[in-house]
């Protein structure tokens, strides 16, 4: 399975110059498929570095650079082919009361977001059965098209499905968009 990281960095800490030097010694890097940055649409000072692994062996055996790593760092098990693909990506990790009862709702939730405009698609994996957890990733055409949704009727339905399942209130996400491979 392939693992992905996220890193959430200042653009200032992960200048141009220190993004070329990554990419430079990507090549030379044991089960690394791919290191990418996208914007973080909400913060505009904030970089996301990205990156697919063959495994979690091979995560942990590349040591980021401390400014890289806090307490916005999430690791996660999933294709980031979609990320490539898509214009604005909506990622989210959802940390649910039952998966089985998530599981019972998943049409109806999903049909929220596919009767929207500018959605391209989604896919929802379990990420963590031990802990609940559901990673759900939106295609969106562009941000307009997401918060067209956010404040649309089709969204209510949505949003309610949703909520009545999730453990916590404010569940982590990011808007990512402006995707960029920097190394093959």
């Amino acid at each position: 399975m392939t693992v992905t990281s996220i890193f959430q960095v200042s653009k200032e800490t992960l200048s141009q110059e220190k993004i070329e030097q990554i990419a430079n010694t990507c090549g030379q890097t044991r089960g690394l498929k791919y290191l990418a940055v996208a914007d973080i649409h909400e913060k505009q000072e904030t970089t996301a570095l990205i990156g697919s692994w063959e495994s979690m062996d091979d995560y942990l055996a590349w040591k980021p650079h401390p400014s890289c790593v806090n307490e916005e760092s999430v690791v996660a098990s999933f294709d980031t082919e979609k990320l490539k693909q898509w214009p604005v990506t909506d990622i989210a990790f959802l940390p649910m009361k039952s998966l089985s009862e998530f599981d019972a709702q998943r049409e109806e939730i999903e049909a929220g977001l596919e009767m929207s405009s500018g959605h391209l698609g989604h896919e929802c994996i379990i990420q963590d059965a031990s802990q609940n957890t559901v990673l759900m990733l939106v295609g969106w055409e562009t941000v307009e098209a997401h918060e067209t949704f956010v404040v649309s009727p089709d969204s209510e339905r949505y949003f309610q499905s949703l909520e009545k399942l999730l453990a916590v209130s404010n569940p982590k996400m990011y808007h990512l968009k402006n995707f960029k491979v920097l190394s093959p």
